[in-house]
């Protein structure tokens, strides 16, 4: 269940599985001058190379369910392009739906849209977070 990236300068995947970046060459960027290998910038969990990037939210109220390694997000497109933003989403049981924009410059930099939706009673406070294992 991954999602395409792609664009000049990088390629790859989006794990839906807990939404996780991890999954990125440089298309332009080489290991050495033969020009054979492009540089892995992300890396899936199961590789040698481990490296990714995931986001989140935290709350200190323990009955709140929220989003974590094993959630599996919902996509609203199948590939992340420079012209083409992608939008993940996921809502829990108790009514609050969670959302993660992810759109992509021509270059390499990703800008990430954390967002949240509360159609439950209660109310709920959350901080969420981004990082890069």
């Amino acid at each position: 269940m991954r999602i395409k990236v792609n664009s000049e300068s990088l390629h790859g995947s989006i794990l839906l599985k807990g939404a996780r970046i991890d999954d990125l060459t440089l298309a332009k960027y080489f290991e050495t001058q033969e020009q054979k290998k492009e540089v892995i910038l992300f890396a899936p969990a199961d590789s040698k190379e481990r490296y990714f990037a995931d986001f989140g939210w935290i709350s200190s109220n323990k009955e709140l369910a929220l989003p974590n390694p094993e959630t599996i997000w919902q996509a609203d497109g199948d590939i992340l392009t420079p012209e083409k933003p992608l939008n993940l989403s996921w809502k829990n049981k108790q009514g609050i739906e969670f959302g993660i924009k992810l759109a992509l410059d021509k270059n390499y930099m990703f800008s990430v849209t954390q967002s949240i939706k509360n159609s439950s009673k209660d109310s709920i406070t959350i901080a969420s977070y981004g990082r890069i294992n």
